[in-house]
């Protein structure tokens, strides 16, 4: 199988948990010493929060793709998530993203920072390089997006975004259904955003 088919294919498959991050850059060529297209994928994380833990460990279960370094600013988190998730994997940890696309040998990086940080992060990552997969949000403004778009489009880079329930099957049906009539007219929509530990209230009017 041909690597960017690869790519394609863990990406759908993916989609049921969580967006597979989707790397294709030009070191598929083998130029140098970069990656050849039938070596593994080199990447890092940036941000290592919850959402992190979640993407690396499915990264783990996929033999053509490496975590080779992780980073946070904040250093023990780097220590915590090592503990948690690559106690194993020999992985280097960085608190300056930079730091570690200078040093490391990468295909891509994840970007999964607070959103504030996001944007510019994931722009230094492609001006140095390196696709992106970018955990959603994208991006904290309108703007941030628009410099983004942009700047993938003028380094080449490869993007993603993490936005698993706009192309997860079953939630595609449920939108057919809705768009074709199938369950009658809608005349109400509940939108809650449930924060934990709170629970919706049953009882409460609509």
């Amino acid at each position: 199988m041909k690597r960017r088919d690869f790519l394609r294919q863990s990406t759908v498959a993916a989609t049921a948990s969580l967006a597979t991050p989707y790397f294709v850059s030009s070191k598929a060529l083998g130029r140098g010493d970069q990656s050849g297209a039938n070596d593994k994928l080199n990447v890092g994380i940036i941000g290592l929060g919850g959402r992190a833990r979640t993407i690396a460990k499915t990264c783990l279960q996929i033999p053509q793709m490496r975590i080779a370094a992780v980073c946070d600013c904040f250093a023990p988190r780097c220590d915590q998530f090592i503990d948690a998730v690559g106690e194993d994997q020999n992985w280097s940890s960085y608190e300056d993203f930079r730091e570690m696309i200078d040093k490391e040998k990468l295909d891509g990086v994840m970007v999964e920072t607070t959103t504030h940080a996001r944007a510019w992060v994931a722009i230094q990552a492609m001006q140095a390089g390196m696709d992106v997969y970018i955990e959603k949000p994208m991006c904290l403004t309108i703007d941030e997006g628009r410099y983004m778009v942009e700047a993938a489009r003028k380094y080449d880079c490869v993007t993603q975004v993490g936005t698993q329930q706009r192309s997860m099957p079953i939630n595609n049906w449920a939108s057919d259904l809705v768009k074709n009539g199938e369950i009658g007219k809608v005349h109400t929509v509940l939108a809650p955003n449930f924060v934990g530990p709170d629970q919706w209230p049953s009882s409460e009017p609509v």
